[in-house]
This record gives C-alpha cells, structure tokens and sequence, in this order.
C-alpha cells in the first residue's frame, strides 16, 4: 500500500452531485427505510469515534485486507476532527455490493467465521458521527465505483437515498486517492466528513491508537495484519495486562455446554506483576473482570456480574457490578466464535453480551474458585500492609506526645450577669507539690502491634514495659487500618492522651476518678465492638 497523504488536503464538495451525461447506465433500485427510521436507528448506535473505527477496521478484516491506514483530520479552528478515512487493501466491492453495503441491515452471505453479523455496524456507526460519507472501491481486475449519501438530501427527499459517483467526477474530486487505488489490485477507501457533533481531534488520535491497539491485539502481533493511525503504526496491547511481567495466568479451560465445546476461559491475575507506577487503586478496579473476545476482536472489557454473590446474576447480564477491592488484581478472558453468538447474547452493536443462563453457570464453576483464592492471597496481605502501615504511623507519633505533660481544658466560670460566652482554654497543669506526676517516660517503650485475644481491649498500656499495645485481634482493628495515614495518626494521639489522662488521674486523684476513667475507656471498647457489629 502506498504510504498515507495525511497532510494532502481530501478535496470534498458540500455534497457531490452527479455531472451532467456522466451518470452510470444502470438504474438503482429503491432502499427501503424512510428518513425517520434511519434518523432512529442511528440515534440508537450511537458511537465513541474508536469504536466506530473498530466496526470500520472489522469491515476491512471481513474484507481480507492485510493493512488498514486511518486518516484523521482536524479543524483550523477549536481543532476538532474534520475527517475521518478510512482506506485498506481489502478485496473491495463492484457496484452492486457496494449499494448493498449502504443498505441498511443489508443481507448478504457471511463468511463462516465472519465478524459482521447484522448487515448494520458500519453504516450505523457511519451516521451517528457523520451527515456525509463517500466510499471509492475497487476489486481485483474491476474498474473504480463510487457512492455517497448526503443526510442534507436524505432529510429533504424525506427517506433513505444513496447517489452513485461517476469515473469523471471521481477523478476529478479525488485524485490522491485514485492514486492510492490505482497502486493495489483490490481495496477500499471511505471518506466521512461533516460531522454530526464537535469532537477534541487530540482525543480521538489518543484513544483511537489505545483502543484499537486492545481491540486487535491479538491481529496485530500476528504481522500478517496492521493498522497506522495518521501513519504511526498501531501497537499491539493486552487489555487484560497479561503481556505484563509476572502475570499469573491459569491455562485455558474448555467452555462445554451440552457436550459442545462452544469456547475457552483464561483466568489471570497481575497480583505478582509488575506494574506502572499509575496502575493502582481504582484504576486497577477499573479494569478488573471478565473480557469477552470474539472471532479474536475484544469486544467487550472489565465487566463484572453485579449480584448479591458477587459472581452472576440470575438474568445472566454482565453489567458493570459492585467489584470487592480484593478482586482488582482479576482478569477473566472468555474466547467464542461468531457461531456462538446466540449463546453469549452478542448485540448489533458487538460492544456487550448477555449471558445463556446455562453458559453462565459454567463459567462461574470455571472461574469461581480462581477469584475467592486470589481474593484472600490480595486481602491478607493488604491486612498485613495495613496493619504495618498502622504501626509505623503510630510510632511516627510518639516523638510528639510520649514526652508532653497531659493538657486536660479548664472551663473559665461564668458570672450571673456576663454578655461576653465564655471560652474554652487549654492550659499546662502545673504539678502539684503533694502530688505525684507521670513520668516523662511512660511510653519509652513506644507501641506494639500484640495478640491479646478477641476479648480484650483495642488498647492496653503494661506499665512494667511502658508499652502501649494495639490489640491485632480485636474486631475493629481492620477498619481503622482502612482508614487514611492522618486520620490512623490522629486517632493514634488520641489513644496515647486517653491512657496519658488515665495515668495523671490516677496520679494526682482519688481511687474514685480512676475506677471512672478506667471505666470510661471501657464503654469506648464497647462503643468500637458496636460499630463493627453495624
């Protein structure tokens, strides 16, 4: 193929029109849907301009093609996509398959193992971001056709019509890519221009070569087959991340239903891998879950069934579902052919699937075991990470409060006749002379992460160690191991004061005021065990 013109301006009239005496012979029968109904039918395909790129790209695959260039223009001004171009070096289509490829859900003979389905995806993802596009084909030893639609004319002629090209006309308006035509045997070159909405030309180029890069992956490492968006060749990427270093992937496993074999499950997970320092947290829940690929075409990715189980509903729809943060590490892929896509529920649109109910029951007996196992490998050691993490900013603490004499707030009397509210004030108790002050020391030996059993309290002070311990048993130690490194810190100071308080009270009080701080630190243990239990 020859290399692509990006920087060639496509010379597009407003609407092409059919010069005088240059019109083919041959009399077009009707299409046969009206404005309205194409007008519907659009509105509901409604496409991102990647996957409209993708149904165009598998047209070309349907068509054999072996390279796929995609062209994307900007605007001079606010820079948005102008055009899109589409050209490959596929078999191409005479003049008959080529009205036949702008009649709306066209039926034609499909190939076996074909990618089209509907007769629908192209032209509906034609016109949900276009109001013109142009095709030029030509098959091998067959001469150059043209066909067009205008939604302008569509709307005013009040139905369905599409406008044949003439040679002159062609040759004329488009030269480059007669050109482009003339140096292949066979292929196509589509033209869309107009559009229907105003898109960010920068973030169509972006996601255009990441999309197509997961959608065709498996293609495109073949090198029998590549795609350049404006001349930069498409890199082949796995959506699931298992070209990743240190991926755990299970061997396949055959999809049986009924006795057939009607597809295959991997199961994966990047727990081990190494990953980008921005591959984490949600980004990695984001992309956890079931990937559907058909006929090697990602079709649909990071789905998660969304029952009360966690695995699959009883309606079979993978819609997005409530995924627990110990599975983000999950990648599932699940493989079918297009012969399959009654089972697996493909729509028109091949973006998602709804499930046989009998399919999904297999699939969750394949994969369930792989997802609780590699949920408790990720949710143990988050614990421990956690629980680390907890210690550390404990001790982090410690500089600040472990030497400090223990402040308690000192309410200012009111007067009977006072206008002024009074204020709360926290001052340094000064040490009595008769009483007997904590030490400095009391907490020299900092605090400990310890096995005190399921019954004692969140927090115990051993005086004969000056040792604040942190019950790793209690109930409600995951949840503030959950919480934020500051906010750990913050309720870190206030156990360190309460004990702090509890040991100047007993110091400097009477029995009396101890047994009711000792008293209160309790009734805090049972308020923590309450909200657990909640």
């Amino acid at each position: 193929m020859t290399k692509a013109t990006i920087n060639s301006p496509v010379r597009v009239n407003k609407h092409p029109v059919i010069k005088q005496g240059s019109a083919p012979e041959k009399e077009d029968p009707e299409h046969t849907l009206g404005y309205k109904g194409v007008q519907s039918l659009a509105l509901m395909h409604v496409r991102t301009i990647p996957s409209a790129i993708n149904e165009w790209i598998d047209n070309a695959r349907d068509a054999d093609a072996e390279k796929v260039e995609v062209l994307i223009t900007e605007t001079k001004k606010y820079k948005y996509v102008d055009q899109i171009i589409i050209r490959d070096n596929g078999h191409g289509m005479d003049y008959d398959e080529l009205f036949g490829a702008f009649e709306i859900g066209h039926d034609r003979n499909y190939k076996p193992n074909s990618i089209g389905k509907f007769g629908l995806g192209g032209t509906m993802s034609s016109l949900s971001l276009f109001n013109n596009k142009i095709i030029l084909t030509k098959t091998l030893g067959g001469s150059i056709v043209g066909r067009y639609y205008d939604m302008g004319l569509v709307k005013s002629l009040g139905k369905w019509k599409t406008f044949p090209l003439a040679w002159a006309q062609i040759q004329d308006d488009y030269p480059e890519h007669v050109e482009f035509l003339d140096n292949l045997s066979h292929g196509t070159v589509i033209i869309h221009y107009n559009p229907t909405a105003n898109k960010l030309y920068s973030n169509a180029i972006n996601a255009t070569k990441s999309q197509v890069g997961e959608t065709f992956s498996s293609d495109l490492k073949s090198g029998y087959f590549g795609v350049t968006v404006n001349d930069t060749p498409v890199k082949p990427r796995c959506a699931l991340g298992s070209d990743s270093e240190g991926a755990i992937i299970k061997p396949a496993q055959d999809l049986i239903i009924g006795g057939r074999k009607v597809g295959k499950v991997t199961c994966m997970s990047l727990r081990d891998a190494k990953l980008g320092p921005r591959t984490k947290g949600n980004v990695l829940i984001q992309h956890a879950g079931f990937y559907f690929v058909r006929v090697d075409r990602l079709i649909t990715k990071a789905v998660w069934p969304g029952d009360s189980s966690g695995m699959f509903p009883k309606n079979g729809n993978f819609a997005r579902g409530t995924l627990h943060p110990d599975n983000r590490y999950v990648r599932i892929k699940v493989e079918f052919n297009s012969s399959e896509d009654s089972l697996f529920g493909v729509r028109a649109t091949k973006d998602s699937v709804l499930l046989d109910q009998s399919l999904a029951d297999v699939i969750s007996s394949l994969t369930s075991d792989f997802v609780s196992q590699d949920a408790a490998q990720v949710g143990g050691r988050t614990k421990k990470k956690n629980a680390e993490g907890f210690h550390d900013s404990a001790m982090a603490t410690l500089d600040k409060v472990k030497a400090s004499v223990h402040a308690a707030p000192k309410k200012k009397l009111r007067t009977r006749n006072a206008t002024k509210e009074p204020a709360l004030s926290v001052v340094k108790r000064e040490v009595s002379s008769k009483a007997k002050a904590i030490p400095a020391d009391w907490l020299r030996g900092g605090v400990e992460l310890s096995d005190l059993g399921f019954e004692s309290a969140l927090s115990v002070y051993r005086p004969e160690d000056a040792v604040l311990k942190f019950n790793k048993q209690h109930p409600s130690l995951p949840r503030i191991t959950d919480l934020t490194e500051s906010a750990q810190r913050v309720l870190t100071e206030i156990f360190i004061s309460l004990h702090s308080a509890r040991l100047e009270t007993a110091a400097r009080l009477d029995d009396y005021c101890e047994t009711t701080m000792t008293q209160f630190l309790q009734t805090l243990d049972q308020k923590f065990r309450a909200i657990i239990r909640d």
